[in-house]
């Protein structure tokens, strides 16, 4: 008898333990302005937003609901008191004039690609924001330096051209610290400013996790010979690093757990429960 009442037990148990206790959601602002209709209708367009809250969702398990407000009226900023990312419409069309005004010559698609690009680069590095402040992982470094690498390793390691993806992201924000934008003058002095150094890091990184590929690197960005051998060590202990970190929170079959953080899962782990306890002699 009390074999089946412990079974009873164990059952009623499972769904409270097995559901998922957080998701990453969306939420669109109203666009008011024309311009803020045009970058609405490119987020949506672009589907960047459903790629990240997928990723998101099927690989990390999330203690709290997340949200994704875009339209809000300031950031781009994570707000760990109400768990949200917040993107302006704004940053959207900011983030297309850029491109438009430094390349003249590029079509109205591949000025709407790089500035996708740059959205998806910015959610993803306050994804990290918002992971390290859920799963209360300090920042060993500054951490604007911390998430930066976290997004550049997550987007080439997972996303079709996630290297071309960070590429774009760091030039927008060369040309913005080089033509003093708004996005820099709001961040001036701050360690979410924008500046050279951000942009020849981010290149380093994607250059480091794929140098076959890459070559071009060294020479558009400034890298020598010797950053080159440096890139390509601090890319695979970075990757090491936040996969080690990351791993007991990211979902049992996710590629980017460890084999060492990997466990029995939760329903193989009741099952072999139940099969001790009604093969009890």
């Amino acid at each position: 008898m009390r074999r089946f009442a412990l079974a009873a037990f164990l059952l009623l148990l499972m769904p409270a333990l097995a559901w998922p206790r957080g998701e990453l959601r969306r939420i669109y602002e109203p666009a008011i302005s024309s311009q803020d209709q045009i970058s609405l209708s490119d987020i949506k367009r672009s589907g960047v937003v459903s790629e990240i809250l997928r990723f998101i969702n099927n690989e990390f398990d999330l203690p709290d609901d997340l949200y994704i407000r875009l339209g809000a009226r300031r950031g781009p900023l994570f707000d760990n008191q109400y768990g949200e990312i917040d993107i302006p419409y704004s940053f959207v069309t900011m983030t297309r004039n850029v491109f438009a005004r430094a390349w003249p010559d590029k079509s109205e698609d591949e000025i709407f690609n790089a500035s996708m690009d740059v959205l998806m680069h910015v959610l993803m590095h306050e994804m990290g924001h918002a992971l390290l402040d859920l799963y209360g992982i300090p920042a060993i470094r500054n951490e604007e330096n911390e998430v930066d690498d976290l997004a550049a390793i997550l987007l080439v390691e997972m996303f079709e051209d996630g290297g071309k993806i960070v590429l774009s992201a760091a030039k927008a924000f060369d040309l913005q610290s080089t033509r003093g934008g708004a996005y820099e003058r709001e961040h001036e002095g701050t360690e979410h400013g924008l500046s050279v150094e951000r942009f020849r890091n981010m290149a380093c990184l994607v250059y480091g996790s794929d140098p076959k590929k890459y070559p071009e690197l060294l020479e558009n960005t400034g890298l020598t010979i010797d950053d080159a051998k440096e890139c390509t060590r601090r890319y695979k202990i970075r990757r090491a690093y936040w996969f080690e970190t990351l791993g007991s929170n990211m979902k049992r079959n996710s590629p980017l757990r460890p084999a060492t953080t990997k466990k029995e899962g939760f329903w193989s782990s009741v099952s072999s429960t139940l099969r001790r306890v009604f093969d009890r002699d």
